[in-house]
């Protein structure tokens, strides 16, 4: 067909038009399309018509018409105005031949498309075939040339075009790939796909939900797809949990709801109140027994707490979390499984400690750290976080440049499941630090050996990253580097230790805690050693301390003898000046070969406790030049017989260290451990007889507990002393002479030690006496704390047999009379206070059995003396005599000190009590002095009443109910019974006399300058009584603002009332689930008869 082009008549045509309308007032556009041709936009005024152009086509080709739309269904009627913007489409016919698509296939419902339009020019443009499920449309083809949909067709015959369709059979792959993971559908070509069924596709994790899949339709699939599972975080609901907003206002702290028990399956919220949940309360899962799951979002970058879960089996911890804190996951023994981030950059000492059962442990690809052999590393291998506590040997390569503070520890203590397997282990790596407890309580470790240079040694809460508590002391994790042996017996078995020249610095009380360690080498290297690098010397064992390197060459300040037997410090001394003289250290004090040691020259100070328990020495000399000597430095050394003091020393002070301001007054922590402040430098040296007290013309301070227990049977005291301070002579039964020129002491003819003008009587003489007796001054109205205390296993412990305390004495002061074996005590008429624990005697035999009922204690005077706490021990009392018209006295007093029943009432009246509950059934009768507790009466009615007391008249008829009861109660009328009678009422009565009269006491806070909730009542002597229901889960104590009462204070107890009624001791054990209901009760002495008033309240301390 020919073909002939007048593009340019139509661009005439239609140029003429816009030119025209140029001229009028325009508002709307009429664009005309012209397959082939570019479109064109004309002006047309509003209200007027637009123009349908004419076309020049080519031969056989005809201007069908204009149509609004591109499928050409609706024709545009040029008569009406044009009231918006329009688009017109040309459409043209041919009138010199006909297309026919052919599809080739007879699919039920398949059309052929159909050529709606041809082109101005003769052209067509071919048709898209329609979908054919399973094949894949390849073109059209007129047995000449394969044409695609959007191709132009150009005719060259004036005849039918038949074209027909093209196909290929074709599958296709369609992958689903879920958190389960990956599934593929074999789909045909064109058709729809449907995700896998539900069940197929859960997320692994509980808290996951499938919400979508991304990657594209499912539908009329025409080439391979793979599409992505969508899940959305379902955290466990809200009100399983409290939340508590940060300082920092804009996010929360996660805490438990104390009245919800959490699932089994726990995945931490993220967001509360739209803002971030970053951080949870450490005592969240303590001692759950339900949780097994745990997922930890990304909102927590800095890690949970989740000790002490004892179910907890699967921990999930999600990508942007950073680290994990210490003891995030201790002692969850079931912990099993691990998943952790790549974000992870850090995991806190013992993290995963008492988890042995942890072999599992997954890091995310490209991870932070990694997980191999056992043990958690950085990537690159240099930093060593965990080891899991399972194995018995370790091997810290050299590549190894830090590792973890715990990193071998063990903990047999709260809520711990598994102690340390630990036995040897090789460190090949060179280390700046071996932190702080490194090998805590590792008892099996055998080796710990060296390859490597330790440059520090780490102490006692040396660890930097943790504030040490002075009063609770420092955490599992920042103990002592070696800490291999237990306070409570458990010695370990490392016997042996060699360090490499390099070290510089060993920490506070490095080796506090190494019982069994027999050899210790140590290089030259050492710039720097913590005085209290030995703790309270329980190194005992040691044979030999070396010190290698040549100490012409190295910069090390430590060096031992030719025995090694003591270990010294230069330039360490108390001298004065740039000459400040040595220090020694510690000796070997397992060496057997040292009996006698002189310490050298140029040594001008001791360290407290470095002679301490040497089993061998048995003469001591110290040096012209010292001064003063401290706590405990030769301490319970078994066999020293005798010291040799110079003529220099001044001081024999009791406090540890080399301060006189320190006097031992406090307890303070020495190397890590705590310890006692009555620790004088030869306390508990049993066998120690000889002292050259004589020589001593300088010495001004006798510290406490300086020479206690020990064996001298003469003791001199010079003029020059002018303070003893307490206990300096404890349990010394010697005879004592006071030069009779010392402004402050003074002595007697039978040895007693007193203050100058014998009020106070300081030290008791009683070796080998039997009877003490008319052997005090008469002036004495005071005796000191233990000035009498045979109560060692010692050759005189078991000769007095009687003590006698005269009627001028007053005041016994706690600890008076810590002896045994002593069968019979007479108190004099004039005492007035009776100490704590002042009669603590303990009658033994040979093989140290107490012999029950061997004791008598009499009391002569007719007013009854204020108790404090124990001021008589019970355990060998067979009878407590007192004055008869004194004995109701007495025996109130003693049921408050538990000691009623020891007291002779042979000439007093026995009477029967009744007890006659007008409301219900009826206690027991009680035959005896008196009653002692008062009864529990029991509601019998059904309507709610509350009990009133016990009164000595039947009110329930006309009201008069007589005289209340107190307790104990003693009858006083005729006869030898009485009734007594239980009274109800509708209100609550409370005094605080009995469990059933309990005050009761209101959970308060105290915020430091005042106390918010709590109540005021009335105290007085005897047994108070308070009643508590906790509302949650904590660790409860009773406090009182009253500081003066403290002293008062006989005896605390805590019982918890059982459904039945019954109450359950619960000794020191505080700690209360929601809705316990406890009885407190304290036990008052010495306060005034009218009673004292206390704001008391309980506290949850874990709150």
């Amino acid at each position: 067909m020919k073909t002939v082009k007048k593009t340019a008549m139509l661009l005439v045509t239609l140029l003429l038009l816009a030119v025209c309308l140029t001229a009028c007032q325009t508002t709307y556009a009429v664009t005309y399309k012209v397959t082939g041709m570019e479109d064109l936009t004309v002006k047309t005024a509003k209200g007027e018509r637009a123009v349908a152009p004419q076309i020049a086509t080519a031969e056989g080709v005809t201007l069908d018409g204009w149509y609004i739309d591109q499928a050409y269904t609706v024709e545009y009627d040029f008569e009406q105005a044009v009231t918006k913007d329009v688009t017109l489409y040309a459409r043209f016919k041919s009138t010199s031949y006909a297309v026919v698509y052919d599809l080739a296939h007879e699919t039920e419902g398949a059309q052929a498309p159909v050529q709606e339009s041809v082109n101005y020019d003769g052209t067509f443009t071919v048709k898209d075939a329609p979908d054919r499920v399973g094949y894949e449309f390849k073109g059209w083809t007129d047995g000449e040339k394969v044409y695609l949909a959007g191709d132009t067709y150009t005719v060259t015959r004036a005849e039918t075009v038949r074209l027909v369709a093209t196909w290929e059979y074709r599958t296709l792959t369609a992958k689903f790939v879920s958190n389960m993971g990956e599934v593929e559908k074999e789909v045909p070509f064109g058709a729809d796909v449907q995700p896998p069924a539900a069940e197929d596709t859960l997320h692994r994790l509980f808290c996951f939900e499938l919400v979508g899949w991304e990657g594209g339709s499912m539908e009329k699939l025409s080439s391979d797809m793979t599409y992505t599972a969508v899940y959305d975080y379902v955290p466990t609901d809200v009100s399983y949990f409290d939340f508590a907003l940060n300082e920092d206002g804009e996010s929360y702290t996660l805490k438990k709801n104390v009245q919800q028990t959490l699932p089994a399956q726990v995945a931490l919220p993220t967001t509360f109140n739209g803002k971030p949940v970053t951080k949870m309360d450490t005592g969240m899962f303590f001692y759950d027994f339900i949780l097994n799951e745990l997922y930890v979002p990304h909102s927590y970058e800095n890690g949970v707490y989740a000790g002490l879960a004892q179910q907890l089996k699967y921990l999930y911890v999600e990508e942007g979390v950073k680290s994990l804190p210490e003891n995030a996951f201790k002692n969850c023994p079931e912990l099993t499984f691990a998943e952790l981030p790549a974000s992870l950059e850090k995991i806190g000492p013992m993290c995963f400690y008492g988890c042995p059962k942890l072999v599992d442990i997954e890091f995310a690809q490209n991870s932070k750290l990694v997980y191999r052999d056992d043990a958690i590393y950085s990537a690159d291998g240099t930093k060593l976080f965990w080891v899991r506590e399972t194995l018995t040997e370790f091997v810290i390569e050299k590549e190894v440049t830090w590792i973890n503070r715990a990193l071998f520890a063990s903990d047999e203590g709260f809520g711990a499941t598994t102690v340390s397997a630990f036995k040897n282990i090789t460190i090949n790596a060179d280390l700046k630090l071996l932190p702080a407890s490194t090998f805590y309580k590792c008892f099996e470790l055998e080796t710990v050996t060296f390859n490597g240079v330790i440059e520090e040694i780490a102490g006692y809460g040396e660890s930097g990253e943790v504030e040490v508590d002075p009063d609770l002391g420092a955490t599992t994790g920042d103990m002592q580097a070696f800490h291999i042996s237990s306070p409570v017996g458990a010695d370990g078995k490392l016997k042996s230790l060699t360090f490499k020249s390099g070290l510089k610095r060993i920490g506070t009380g490095a080796f506090a805690y190494i019982n069994c360690l027999q050899t210790l080498s140590l290089p030259n290297t050492v710039e720097e050693i913590a005085i209290d690098a030995f703790g309270l010397g329980d190194a005992t064992n040691l044979v030999s301390i070396t010190v290698t390197g040549d100490a012409s060459t190295d910069a090390g300040v430590i060096y031992t003898d030719q025995n090694n037997f003591a270990l010294y410090v230069r330039n360490a001394g108390l001298g004065e000046g740039n000459d400040k003289g040595d220090l020694l250290m510690y000796v070997a004090k397992g060496n057997s070969k040292v009996t006698e040691f002189a310490v050298p020259d140029g040594v001008t100070y001791i360290g407290a406790y470095s002679f301490s328990g040497s089993a061998y020495i048995e003469s001591v000399t110290v040096p012209e030049g010292i001064t003063m000597l401290t706590g405990y430095a030769f301490g319970e050394m078994a066999a020293l017989k005798k010291v040799t003091l110079p003529v220099s020393l001044k001081y024999i002070k009791a406090g540890i260290l080399p301060d006189l301001d320190d006097n031992g007054d406090y307890a303070r922590r020495w190397g890590g451990c705590g310890i006692i402040p009555q620790v004088g430098p030869f306390a508990n040296c049993n066998s120690l007889e000889e002292v050259n007290f004589e020589e001593l013309v300088n010495l001004e301070l006798i510290g406490d507990g300086a020479f206690r227990m020990s064996a001298l049977s003469e003791i001199f005291i010079p003029a020059s002393v002018k303070e003893i301070r307490s206990r300096a002579f404890r349990g010394v039964g010697g005879f004592f002479t006071v030069d009779e020129s010392n402004a402050a002491y003074s002595s007697d003819e039978n040895g007693n030690l007193y203050n100058k003008d014998k009020t106070l009587l300081i030290n008791i003489s009683f070796d080998g006496k039997e009877v003490i007796e008319n052997v005090f001054a008469p002036t004495v109205d005071t005796i000191a704390d233990c000035a009498l205390d045979n109560s060692v296993n010692r050759k005189y412990s078991s000769t007095i047999k009687k003590l006698v305390i005269p009627d001028n004495v007053k005041y016994i002061q706690a600890e008076a009379f810590y002896t045994n074996n002593i069968e019979h005590v007479v108190v004099g008429r004039g005492v007035e206070i009776v100490g704590q624990v002042a009669f603590y005697i303990t009658n033994i035999d040979e093989n140290w059995a107490t012999i029950n009922n061997s004791l008598t204690l009499e009391f002569l005077g007719e007013t009854v003396p204020v108790f404090y706490a124990d001021a008589i021990n019970p355990q060998c009392l067979i009878e407590i005599k007192t004055p008869s018209d004194s004995f109701e006295s007495y025996y109130t007093t003693f049921v408050y000190l538990g000691l009623e029943t020891y007291l002779d009432d042979s000439d007093v009246k026995i009477v029967t009590y009744n007890f006659v509950n007008t409301q219900g059934e009826n206690p027991d009768s009680v035959t005896a002095p008196a009653v002692v507790e008062m009864p529990t009466a029991v509601y019998g009615g059904s309507e709610t009443a509350y009990f009133q007391g016990w009164f000595t008249k039947n009110g329930s008829v006309d009201g008069d109910w007589g005289e209340r009861v107190k307790f104990p109660y003693f009858y006083h009328g005729e006869g030898s019974e009485s009734t007594v009678y239980a009274s109800w009422g509708n209100e609550k009565y409370e005094d605080g006399t009995s469990a059933q009269l309990a005050y009761t006491v209101h959970v308060g806070v105290d915020d430091g300058d005042d106390v918010i909730g709590g109540s005021d009542f009335k105290m007085f002597n005897g047994r108070v009584y308070f009643t508590f229901t906790a509302e949650e889960y904590g660790h409860y104590e009773l406090f009182g603002t009253n500081e003066v009462l403290f002293d008062k204070i006989l005896k605390f107890e805590q019982y918890k009332v059982l459904e039945d009624g019954s109450l359950q001791d619960m000794g020191t054990n505080f700690v209360l689930q929601a809705g316990d209901t406890v009885i407190c009760v304290v036990t008052y002495s010495g306060l005034p008869e009218e009673g004292v008033m206390d704001y008391m309240f309980m506290q949850n301390t874990w709150a």
